[in-house]
């Protein structure tokens, strides 16, 4: 099912029958007690890129803008199509889901560092709970005070398609079926079958990644791994 923020006012209606899990939040230094709702989500985005070329002294740059995002919860797929848009669907979970201090929701992401280098500059990051490789590589943190932003690709350490294969996902990556060259903004119409399935698919395998480790570590352990070497070792 896909949902766009604008025509979306209650996703708590996604999130009916959902229970609090324990888990733990933050590194083996600094480890807190925390509860995890009990739903599963993932969010990506997609940006468009326009290079340019300086006429004075043909030095070439660029600049990049996201023209959608995509929120996926219990394998619904709600799309913001504006930063705006995105706040207010995150701040509307936070309300109906009553989450407080030490509950968190926590959202699978791909690729952790190209998503935080847009979302640095929008949403309040909690710098206690940063965990990363280095200054620019997250593997977790806290965004907008209780949304729990995970990097996939810190376990898997492979890319979004390889991962669906190792975790025998339901939803695989399409190839081919977007154009990157294409400028695209906020309001470029999202109407094409085959754009639409690139889109989601990108946040539905994450929801399968993260049933996985939802039954194998969360539930049974309380345990959520930060990077394959933690796999390993279970």
């Amino acid at each position: 099912m896909i949902i766009n923020a604008s025509d979306y006012a209650s996703p708590s209606l996604l999130l009916l029958g959902r229970k609090l899990q324990k888990g733990k939040w933050g590194n083996a230094g600094t480890r807190q007690p925390r509860k995890y709702i009990d739903i599963i989500t993932a969010f990506d985005i997609e940006t468009s890129t326009k290079y340019t070329t300086n006429i004075a002294d043909g030095k070439t740059g660029y600049y990049s803008a996201m023209y959608v995002c995509q929120f996926a919860i219990n394998n619904r797929v709600i799309l913001c199509r504006t930063w705006y848009e995105l706040r207010m669907l995150w701040d509307r979970l936070i309300s109906q889901l009553h989450l407080s201090d030490n509950t968190v929701l926590l959202t699978w992401v791909h690729n952790l560092d190209y998503e935080t280098s847009y979302i640095k500059h929008r949403f309040e990051i909690d710098r206690w709970s940063y965990f990363c490789k280095s200054r620019t590589k997250p593997i977790k943190y806290l965004a907008n005070k209780h949304i729990y932003l995970h990097d996939s690709y810190s376990i898997s350490n492979s890319s979004l398609a390889k991962l669906a294969d190792m975790y025998k996902c339901d939803h695989h990556k399409m190839t081919g079926d977007i154009n990157h060259d294409v400028i695209r903004n906020s309001s470029t119409p999202l109407t094409d079958d085959k754009e639409l399935g690139y889109i989601c698919n990108d946040v539905l395998i994450l929801t399968d990644f993260a049933q996985v480790m939802y039954d194998t570590f969360l539930q049974p352990e309380g345990y959520i791994p930060d990077t394959s070497t933690q796999i390993l070792r279970k």
